[in-house]
């Protein structure tokens, strides 16, 4: 791990650009609401990128034609979070404690539709661990799911003051069938 400054843009920016082909398949909006420079981490961008691009492809594997895959982000003065969060078929709350886990994977009409190793949320959870951060998800069945990460802030952050995104409503639209009007 090569912690450094990193403006969280540029690793969303990378992630968002490596799964827009697959978004794109799908008629997916995928959306960026961080503000160049607002968001400083001390963290390796690399090992972000990865946990970014695993956490993308993942909400545009499990996200309905013609919806939304969002990144946002929101810090104190010790940590930044990133969520991404999506209108996918959800995570039923019996299996959330177990998507951590290696080889790990939710049973289900749908997600036995895509190939996987269930290895990706435990790699994600242990590259976050290793920047000293941590990893979780809230999520409901046929709602979407919003899986976020922390990572520390960078100690020397005089582009931005502590802030936090306004709370945003869950993206809608009227060709999104999972999810609901806020």
């Amino acid at each position: 791990i090569h912690v450094m400054r990193v403006d969280l843009t540029l690793p969303v920016d990378e992630a968002l650009a490596l799964v827009r082909a697959s978004g794109a398949r799908k008629s997916l909006h995928l959306v960026s609401r961080l503000a160049d420079g607002a968001f400083v981490a001390a963290a390796d961008p690399d090992k972000l990128r990865q946990v970014l691009v695993n956490l993308l492809s993942n909400a545009v594997k499990f996200t309905p034609d013609q919806c939304h895959v969002v990144v946002e982000a929101e810090a104190d003065e010790r940590v930044v979070r990133v969520s991404v969060r999506d209108t996918g078929v959800g995570v039923p709350k019996d299996a959330i404690p177990k998507l951590f886990q290696p080889f790990s994977q939710v049973e289900s009409g749908y997600s036995r539709r895509y190939a996987g190793t269930g290895l990706g949320l435990s790699i994600c959870k242990r590259l976050v661990t290793l920047m000293g951060g941590e990893i979780g998800v809230e999520s409901a069945p046929g709602v979407g799911s919003r899986f976020w990460f922390t990572v520390p802030r960078a100690k020397r952050d005089t582009k931005a003051p502590p802030r936090s995104l306004s709370p945003s409503k869950r993206p809608w639209c009227s060709r999104c069938p999972t999810a609901r009007r806020p």
